[in-house]
């Protein structure tokens, strides 16, 4: 909001003005504490090419995979995935002939996240058909999902499309997770996925705590969702394709999502 509304400096005018009054030495410790956070969180945010508000839901239990009924209505939809681009493939236009669409919302617990994937002809073109082990690197056309609390930090999240077959369900099975690229870090996430003609979705459930998020504290974290699909053979290419192109792994490229607290 602060950014959005070019308030940067007058807040941090008043936060000067305030420190210059106050005669107590606890308080004006106080005030100088709130305004190197204040500048670290400018820091990390005025970088940002991409923001998101996610709005605050009544979620009970997961959601279905229909997207546009019941409480998918109130989520946030992230712009249309675009092509990562890259020295090996330069690849036009921006948006895939395979797009993919994501949407987004919380509950003041978990953060509920909606793919929507799609790809040609039937599910035999599809590659990673079968269940992987958990906390194994998932194969074949997958979701990843990036999230950081600081400019430095990140988790990282990864499933399968299609860990259980067609029309199967799976409850994080396919996936790994990783903080900082160190996959011995767990969260009690979760990842359901379904299979259809031409597409493929999930639903995937990440707890705050997980993630040492407290929304009272700071409602902004950095956020990239990606899709992998691999190569299908020998003449085609993979498709990395990202919200706003970002770039897997570089925080600088992540965008910001803006957790409402009502």
């Amino acid at each position: 909001y602060i950014i959005r509304k070019n308030l940067q400096q007058p807040s941090l005018d008043a936060l000067n003005s305030a420190a210059s009054k106050v005669k107590n030495p606890v308080s004006r410790r106080q005030l100088e504490a709130l305004t190197a956070t204040f500048k670290k969180w400018l820091s990390q945010a005025e970088d940002v090419t991409i923001s998101c508000n996610v709005p605050k839901v009544e979620v009970s239990g997961v959601p279905g995979f229909d997207f546009t009924t019941g409480v998918w209505q109130k989520a946030a939809e992230l712009k249309p995935f675009k092509l990562v681009k890259n020295l090996k493939h330069k690849q036009t236009p921006d948006i895939s002939a395979e797009p993919t669409k994501a949407k987004i919302m919380h509950n003041g617990k978990n953060i509920f996240v909606a793919y929507s994937a799609r790809f040609p002809g039937k599910i035999a073109n599809i590659s990673g058909k079968r269940e992987a082990p958990y906390d194994k690197w998932p194969v074949g056309d997958r979701g990843e999902i990036f999230i950081g609390n600081n400019r430095n930090g990140y988790y990282q999240l990864a499933f399968s499309s299609c860990a259980n077959g067609r029309n199967g369900i799976c409850d994080a099975a396919g996936s790994t997770d990783a903080k900082n690229t160190d996959p011995s870090w767990n969260a009690q996430w979760h990842a359901y996925t379904k299979i259809y003609d031409n597409e493929w979705r999930a639903v995937v459930v990440i707890p705050f705590s997980s993630l040492g998020v407290i929304l009272e504290q700071n409602n902004m974290v950095r956020a990239l969702f990606c899709r992998h699909r691999p190569q299908r053979h020998s003449n085609d290419i993979s498709i990395n394709t990202s919200w706003n192109g970002g770039r897997a792994h570089h925080v600088s490229s992540f965008g910001a999502l803006v957790f409402d607290l009502e």
